[in-house]
């Protein structure tokens, strides 16, 4: 929300915008280049636009994800068409900015048009906060690079073993570790299907 503060004012302050186009004589136009304070800020706005929708994007379906339980029946059906509506949620926002926005910002001015998306962000992050209480909040399992670092190296180590015979039978030579605990307190089943 920060970088839409600071663009908005990019766009609207003049101490933080490039002077206006003027006419001349010879009937050319001049636009005065903006200095490289000006053109600083402007980009530091930007870059922490992409960093904060880059922030967010990998984490927000997931949080959304873990407001419903698996285990219940009635919550894991509202899970599927909640992700449904996430997406059709999330491209109508789009249509919303590239159309109406850019439509206030052509006609009525830029201050207008990212006013009107730094308000519209202001409520939905009011509104997402109000509700921090109801949310359900899981606790991290770990690491998740430490399990990817350990299937990379059981995988090396045991890069050239053969299944033995009777591999199927639950737990049978393969590597269940006791007394983990697993986020969702449910295991993968195996399978020959990558084998």
């Amino acid at each position: 929300m920060q970088s839409l503060v600071f663009v908005t004012m990019a766009v609207s302050f003049p101490s933080l915008k490039p002077p206006s186009c003027e006419k001349l004589g010879d009937n050319s136009i001049y636009c005065p280049p903006a200095s490289t304070a000006q053109v600083g800020f402007f980009y530091f706005a930007l870059y922490l636009m992409a960093l904060g929708a880059g922030g967010i994007k990998s984490n927000v379906s997931a949080f959304a994800g873990d407001q419903f339980d698996k285990t219940d029946a009635v919550e894991s059906r509202r899970k599927i068409s909640f992700l449904n509506w996430w997406l059709v949620s999330i491209s109508f926002g789009t249509m919303l900015s590239v159309s109406l926005f850019v439509y206030v910002e052509e006609n009525v001015g830029w201050s207008w048009g990212y006013g009107a998306a730094t308000f519209v962000t202001s409520i939905a992050s009011l509104l997402f906060f109000a509700g921090t209480p109801s949310y359900r909040h899981l606790t991290p399992a770990g690491s998740p690079l430490t399990r990817v670092a350990q299937v990379i190296v059981a995988a090396i180590r045991k890069w050239h073993m053969t299944l033995p015979a009777g591999h199927l039978d639950i737990g049978f030579n393969l590597y269940e570790p006791e007394g983990v605990s697993f986020s969702h307190k449910s295991r993968l089943p195996h399978t020959d299907e990558f084998a």
